[in-house]
């Protein structure tokens, strides 16, 4: 990664062996000191994961990236990874899928380094929580009703439930583990909720707010 630093944007220029794109990141002049630590890391030739919107400009067909999130790749099975999807996605969208092939949607690999998320929950570090908590109002569903069991579509659906009033902190993982422990009628730890919280924001459906205990739904 390279990056060239404006007022009112920063853009990244990521290049991953298969292609080059720039992301581009507003600056908000109120942004938390969290978000201005964080930023301090994003350097040169830093290997980084990026969630946004891919846009492509009419005119020219050029094509980059709307960043809402960006982190620093300490785990480097990640990038392993990346370069399989990679390959994976190439010959999915050039050659189609074989008679064996998962449906479409679903994928052949699992995020690295991130544990599974179903009843069980995983085993990514937990954390204390901020002070900012969300407005919470739900009841757990009663035995044998059906109710949700996967950890993950239980998050999934706690952020379409729960609302931060407005603050802008987004939902803290504490809220998440109390809204699925009343869900799912046990005690679900913050380790648990951690794991498929980094599993939805490297997919893109989440990201993180004012620190690495929050997040809203993009």
């Amino acid at each position: 990664m390279s990056c060239t630093l404006q007022s009112i944007h920063h853009t990244y220029t990521l290049e991953d062996s298969t292609g080059r794109i720039d992301a581009i990141m507003w600056i908000d002049q109120d942004e938390s000191e969290y978000m201005v630590r964080q930023r301090q890391t994003w350097k040169n030739k830093a290997y980084v994961r990026v969630v946004g919107n891919l846009r492509v400009k009419q005119q020219s067909n050029q094509k980059n990236i709307n960043a809402f999130h960006l982190r620093v790749v300490t785990d480097f099975n990640e990038i392993t990874y990346h370069l399989l999807d990679s390959i994976h996605s190439h010959l999915y969208n050039t050659q189609g899928p074989k008679a064996s092939a998962p449906p479409t949607g679903s994928s052949n690999f699992a995020s690295p380094g991130k544990p599974s998320t179903g009843p069980s929950g995983g085993a990514a570090p937990g954390g204390a929580s901020a002070g900012a908590g969300a407005a919470i109002s739900y009841s757990a569903p009663a035995a044998g009703a059906g109710g949700i069991q996967s950890l993950h579509d239980v998050v999934v659906k706690a952020f379409e439930e729960l609302t931060d009033n407005g603050s802008g902190t987004g939902i803290s993982v504490t809220d998440l583990a109390n809204y699925a422990s009343q869900r799912m009628g046990r005690e679900i730890m913050k380790s648990a909720i951690s794991g498929v919280t980094d599993q939805l924001s490297m997919d893109g459906h989440i990201y993180s707010t004012v620190d690495e205990e929050h997040y809203a739904k993009i």
